[in-house]
C-alpha cells in the first residue's frame, strides 16, 4: 500500500475539513501549521554528545481563506471585543475520507491568532484574507498531544 492510500484512494485536499471559531470553512485556500520541540544535544568537555536537553515547544499556524470565510472570522472576532482581544481559539483540521475506506485524522490546535493580511489584486477571481498565530497548546493528533511533560 502506498503512503497516504486507502484502497487506491490518496487523501487529497477536497477531503479536508477545517472548523474556526465561526464554523466550518467554506472556501479554505490554504492551511498551514507547524510545531517542535526546541531542544537540543549537550555535549561534554571534549565535544561529543553528552545528551539531549528539552527546549520550548512553539507552533505556528497560517491560514488563507476567501473573504466570506474571513468575514465571519472578524464577525466572530468583534464579538469579543476585537481581532487582537480574542482568546486562543480551538481549529480543527479533519483529514481523509470515511466512504472510500479511509480513516480519519484529526488535529486540534489551539491558536492565539497575531497577525491577519488584506489585499486583492486585479484579475484576483476571488478575494481572500489571510491570519497567522501562535499555538498556545500542543497539537493533539487524534486526542494525543504533540507533547506532555
Amino acid at each position: 500500500m502506498m503512503e497516504g492510500t486507502v484502497n487506491g484512494q490518496r487523501y487529497a485536499y477536497v477531503h479536508i475539513k477545517v472548523t474556526f471559531p465561526f464554523g466550518l470553512a467554506t472556501l479554505l485556500e490554504s492551511i498551514e501549521y507547524d510545531d517542535e520541540d526546541g531542544g537540543e544535544v549537550v555535549t561534554d568537555m571534549s565535544g561529543m554528545p553528552a545528551g539531549y536537553v528539552p527546549g520550548e515547544y512553539s507552533g505556528t499556524c497560517k491560514t488563507e481563506m476567501a473573504f466570506s470565510d474571513a468575514h465571519r472570522f472578524e464577525e466572530t472576532a468583534a464579538a469579543s471585543g476585537g481581532f487582537y482581544n480574542m482568546s486562543p481559539t480551538p481549529v480543527t483540521v479533519t483529514y481523509g475520507h470515511p466512504a472510500s475506506g479511509q480513516s480519519l485524522i484529526t488535529d486540534v490546535l489551539e491558536v492565539k491568532w497575531t497577525k491577519r493580511s488584506k489585499g486583492n489584486s486585479k484579475g484576483d477571481k476571488m478575494l481572500k484574507r489571510s491570519f497567522e498565530g501562535v499555538l498556545t497548546k500542543p497539537i493533539l493528533s487524534n486526542g494525543i498531544p504533540a507533547l506532555t511533560r
